[in-house]
């Protein structure tokens, strides 16, 4: 669904207040939103999302969860490509070791 410009699923609907304000509803609850908080940072957002009540947070983390699910190939890939290059860029700088394949089936018998 489409409200001026604003597209409105599942639990939560914006519509437009006024330019760059926005009402969320999300069940009971009802939220302004300017255009700032559309934009704020991820430890803005970490930090906001870490102060929701714990029934909140999980709801979030389930949605955030299954929102992966629904990634096009092309997406999974091109994460899948800047986690080897972090990975890479740590071996590069020192800051991990590699373990051989036998080392870790060892560790692994041993536990």
């Amino acid at each position: 669904m489409q409200v001026s410009g604003v597209s409105t699923t599942g639990r939560a609907s914006c519509l437009v207040a006024r330019p760059l304000n926005f009402i969320v509803r999300a069940e009971s609850r009802v939220f302004w939103l300017s255009w700032y908080n559309w934009r704020m940072d991820f430890d803005t957002l970490e930090k906001q999302a870490l102060g929701l009540p714990v029934k909140d947070r999980a709801r979030l983390v389930q949605d955030l969860l299954e929102s992966l699910d629904k990634l096009t190939p092309a997406e999974v890939q091109s994460l899948w490509l800047d986690e080897a290059e972090r990975r890479a860029n740590q071996i590069d700088r020192g800051e991990v070791s590699l373990v051989s394949a036998e080392s870790v089936a060892l560790r692994g018998l041993s536990i």
